[in-house]
């Protein structure tokens, strides 16, 4: 386990590394509510997601791609991570369908071990409520919601 706190600097630091790699082609912001910093999550949830977004959302897409990391409070009290890049996106029919709009669904079986594993994990600390949920749409980028009570 860790603090959001600490999780926020751990993607930092992993987007500081990416950002040396990519240089220009990768802009990040992250942004999270500071009176969640000291609440206590399982350790590296973020960084699969990111480097997910970074390897086959921005890296894919010609010129400059923007990766956007927040946390806050959801209006019904739990905790919401979002993950959003601007990459290329993908078709979320090859998804399995989870009960959501058009372009939101739950947790592809894609074979992402990574994303996949963190789903997992928060499942099994938290209940089948909680997990990571997927928006995207071709061309204008994916959207990951990890929500934990």
């Amino acid at each position: 386990m860790t603090t959001i706190e600490k999780e926020m600097n751990h993607v930092a630091q992993y987007l500081f590394i990416q950002k040396e790699r990519y240089g220009e082609k990768l802009q990040y912001r992250i942004d999270y509510d500071p009176v969640l910093a000291n609440k206590t999550i399982p350790k590296i949830i973020l960084q699969p997601i990111v480097e997910n977004a970074i390897y086959h959302g921005l890296r894919e897409k010609e010129g400059h791609g923007l990766l956007e990391i927040s946390c806050g409070y959801t209006d019904g009290g739990s905790v919401m991570f979002v993950v959003k890049d601007d990459g290329v996106g993908f078709d979320p029919d090859v998804l399995k369908r989870g009960g959501g709009t058009e372009h939101e669904t739950s947790l592809p079986k894609l074979g992402g071990v990574g994303i996949n594993n963190v789903d997992d994990r928060l499942k099994l600390y938290f209940g089948q409520a909680y997990g990571v949920a997927l928006q995207s749409k071709p061309g204008e980028g994916t959207t990951v919601m990890i929500v934990i009570p």
